[in-house]
């Protein structure tokens, strides 16, 4: 746990001595694109370098189906050199065509454990600082919500999801600018790796929608989600029933602890709140009318996730939009004085939760 709240830290302290550059020369954070880009660019590049290193030099024991990827790949790589290409899928190993080329082209080239870990870690936070780099308004704070989030520890053993995560996130520049064609493209490459990201296409539709409407009649909708999931859950397996295996598995039902439901929920209350003015709302970009939507639909599978875990999994192709979400309110709508509360308070909140989702697995 050490070493990585070690990382966290110092990427904080030196984001605050950027901000405070930034405040010294009259811009508390860069506002407009290009002053953004200006500012953290820089930031970004050194982070995403140090977190693929970092995260390439763990144990290989940390991460929660890491046993497994590095399984297939010990498996591939004892099969002889001129037959890797061409082997089939082998349970437990039997993935998507795209990770499963992936695992297969490293094997061919018997790639050790940690080289594997840092090719894999290229994939996911590459795109993923560029998503921080192009949209946030404080990039170390989505950094820290997404470690919050438990996105960060999904990320060191849930590589296929992570990574088809990281080209979706790389796919929103095309829903913002109304291009179907690569967007749809970006999504079924995303599906090689993991077939949930289909869930992700749903955010094309966002511009159809009065998003804060849409919000408000999401947060009703969750409270029956979680009473009434279980029925919701019966009706899903009989439409899909290949996913009846999961009831009663151990797949079936969340720990029980409805911290991010409530938090979820907490953050939805704060953004009709603060966005209550229409003049404020209008001045939102589009990526913060995505996020709210974004927020909705979690919020919904967050409450049904209860009855039916599995669904808690396609929750983080949502969640990932809080990341933009939250620094923009608080950069843009609490003010000079609730900018630095809200910064007294995320900080803390933040990092507790990162504390909570690493614990299982160091």
């Amino acid at each position: 746990m050490t070493p990585y709240l070690t990382f966290v830290t110092i990427a904080g302290l030196v984001a605050l001595i950027i901000r405070g550059i930034s405040e010294q020369k009259g811009k508390y954070i860069a506002i407009s694109a290009e002053e953004r880009e200006l500012t953290w660019t820089p930031y970004l590049v050194c982070l995403c370098v140090a977190l693929v290193f970092f995260v390439s030099m763990r144990d290989v024991t940390v991460g929660a189906d890491t046993g497994n990827y590095l399984g297939s790949l010990h498996y591939y790589a004892g099969i002889p050199w001129s037959d890797v290409l061409t082997a089939k899928l082998v349970y437990p190993y039997d993935y998507e065509p795209g990770y499963f080329l992936l695992t297969k082209i490293c094997a061919h080239f018997y790639m050790s454990d940690h080289v594997f870990f840092l090719l894999i870690a290229v994939l996911i936070y590459l795109p993923l600082m560029e998503f921080f780099g192009r949209y946030s308004d404080s990039p170390f704070l989505s950094f820290l919500i997404y470690c919050a989030l438990s996105l960060f520890a999904y990320s060191l053993g849930i590589f296929r999801q992570m990574i088809a995560l990281s080209i979706c996130l790389f796919a929103t520049r095309w829903v913002n600018s109304n291009k179907p064609v690569p967007f749809a493209i970006s999504i079924g490459v995303a599906m090689a790796f993991h077939s949930s990201a289909i869930c992700f296409a749903l955010l094309w539709f966002y511009k159809r929608f009065d998003v804060i409407k849409f919000l408000k009649i999401a947060i009703p909708f969750s409270f029956v989600c979680l009473i009434f999931g279980r029925i919701i859950a019966m009706i899903a397996v009989k439409v899909l029933p290949q996913y009846a295996g999961y009831i009663g598995s151990k797949y079936d039902v969340e720990d029980g602890s409805y911290t991010m439901f409530m938090l979820l929920l907490f953050i939805a209350l704060v953004a009709l709140y603060t966005l209550r003015d229409e003049s404020m709302f209008n001045k939102c970009p589009d990526i913060i009318r995505l996020s709210i939507f974004s927020l909705g639909i979690a919020l919904c599978l967050q409450g049904a996730s209860y009855s039916l875990g599995i669904m808690g999994r396609i929750v983080s192709y949502y969640t990932i939009f809080l990341t933009i979400l939250i620094p923009y309110l608080m950069m843009h709508c609490v003010g000079r004085h609730g900018r630095v509360l809200s910064f007294y308070l995320v900080v803390p909140i933040t990092i507790t939760l990162f504390i909570s989702s690493m614990t299982a697995l160091v």
